[in-house]
């Protein structure tokens, strides 16, 4: 999709869609965050390898989500618990780092 057409949608001026940075600038210039981060933490050595592969559970739970639109109805339910247990990992994850 061109930057023309999402400003339409969005009612966003153009001059503002150009300026946001793309996909690419962020998954290079800012660390891994959110629930793709889970197999790094799982391959680092700062962190139990369990804690990496137990947070891809609420990463599949969040992409089992995405399903509400195409009429998927357990997807809400499953969207909401993955994100409850997602924030739990990352409070697992910060306090595995406060331990090492």
């Amino acid at each position: 999709m061109a930057i023309s057409e999402l400003t339409g949608i969005l009612l966003i001026p153009s001059t503002a869609m150009q300026a946001w940075p793309s996909a690419s600038t962020w998954a290079t210039s800012s660390p891994a965050s959110g629930p793709s981060s889970s197999p790094s933490v799982a391959r680092s050595p700062l962190f139990p390898a369990w804690l990496g592969w137990a947070g891809l559970i609420p990463a599949a739970g969040i992409l089992v989500g995405l399903l509400e639109e195409a009429g998927f109805k357990a997807a809400g339910a499953i969207n909401a618990i993955s994100y409850i247990l997602w924030s739990i990992w990352l409070i697992a994850v910060g306090v595995a780092f406060l331990l090492m």
